[in-house]
């Protein structure tokens, strides 16, 4: 029994439609390839087959708008300048292959930006019939690991203030969104005559637009909110307690981490242990991926890499002081490049998980 097809067939066929660039060797193109399947249903005659394909990026600020062409490339597949080529009714492939630059930047979409990458296709026919278009949206992916630099620990462990000692660990450092996880709190007062109040923890968003408006001018506007919160009382006695952290599922809530010449968009997670009157923060600079990237199995952070973690055993007060220099927390950094001067600034991240708990 023969299909039945009531409508030609023009489309843009692909093994896949997500591309990931190699996790070591993240800056190697990539090899994309497909066919162009014509399969109409009687004869036709067409004069042109043109395929392209277009990566493009837009974004808007306020009543500020800055649009570039990223990549372009077109095939013609058929070309006959005056006369046609007839097609019977059964499938037609015309096949492509190209390298995509491993230095364009990944898909992407919030409220203010979109970069996109979409192979457009046209049949020219006669007067009589209609043209066939066709189109596709493929989604570039990049594996960010570089981006966490050199602080990728999965613990923070110091004395803060001879008041206490600290552990605070969390499983790794990429999540996916709806993803749930464990931050663990370990700690041991060094002076009796205070007790902790809160633990808390939370995701916060970075993002990061650079619009170039003019040839040296490149316009910067930063968007910051959390994504996810918790707050726990401490419980007496306890020198251990865990916060569960659950990753938003939508895109509205959390967005992909991404790195580009355009946008940024980092994420760090706070943890504090509060006191009366004394914070102890903490903080990690985490990735949320379209999937796992990085070994859970990491080492934990220390400012000194001579140094070892602190005993949770009752330790003498000079011993406590002669190590508490040692243990410093590193605010989390990213790069920031702007493409007007070229010059790498370091811009640190400001903590306000004190305003849940206060």
């Amino acid at each position: 029994m023969r299909l039945r097809i009531s409508k030609s067939l023009f489309q843009i066929q692909m093994a896949e439609e997500i591309f990931y660039h190699n996790l070591h060797n993240w800056r190697d193109d990539l090899t994309i390839k497909g066919n162009l399947v014509l399969f109409p249903t009687s004869k036709v005659s067409i004069s042109h087959i043109t395929l392209k394909f277009v990566g493009r990026i837009l974004l808007t600020e306020e009543y500020q708008k800055f649009e570039k062409i990223l990549i372009e490339k077109s095939w013609d597949f058929i070309s006959q300048e005056g006369s046609s080529c007839t097609f019977g009714p059964q499938p037609h492939s015309f096949g492509f292959l190209f390298e995509f630059p491993g230095d364009l930047p990944e898909s992407l979409e919030t409220s203010d930006c979109k970069i996109e990458y979409l192979f457009y296709a046209t049949a020219k026919t006669s007067l009589f019939r209609s043209n066939l278009k066709t189109s596709k949206k493929i989604t570039i992916c990049n594996f960010i690991g570089p981006i966490l630099g050199v602080d990728c620990g999965t613990r923070r462990q110091g004395i803060y203030k001879d008041l206490i000692a600290y552990e605070v660990g969390i499983p790794a450092l990429d999540f996916c969104r709806g993803d749930s996880f464990h931050v663990n709190f370990k700690f041991q007062l060094l002076q009796q005559h205070i007790q902790p109040r809160f633990i808390a923890c939370g995701i916060r968003e970075l993002v990061t637009y650079r619009m170039p408006l003019e040839e040296t001018y490149t316009h910067k506007a930063s968007e910051e909110s959390w994504v996810v919160a918790t707050v726990e009382p401490c419980k007496a006695d306890e020198t251990e307690q865990t916060l569960l952290v659950q990753v938003p599922i939508s895109a509205s809530k959390v967005q992909y981490s991404h790195q580009s010449d355009f946008v940024e968009i980092s994420h760090f997670l706070y943890g504090q242990i509060q006191f009366p009157n004394v914070n102890v923060q903490i903080s990690f600079p985490v990735l949320i991926a379209r999937q796992k990237v990085l070994s859970r199995e990491l080492p934990p952070f220390y400012e000194d890499s001579r140094s070892l973690p602190p005993s949770y055993q009752q330790t003498p007060t000079d011993s406590i002081k002669s190590r508490a220099s040692r243990h410093l927390i590193r605010k989390p950094v990213i790069t920031v490049v702007s493409k007007a001067t070229k010059h790498s600034q370091r811009m640190s991240i400001p903590n306000h998980i004190s305003t849940l708990i206060n």
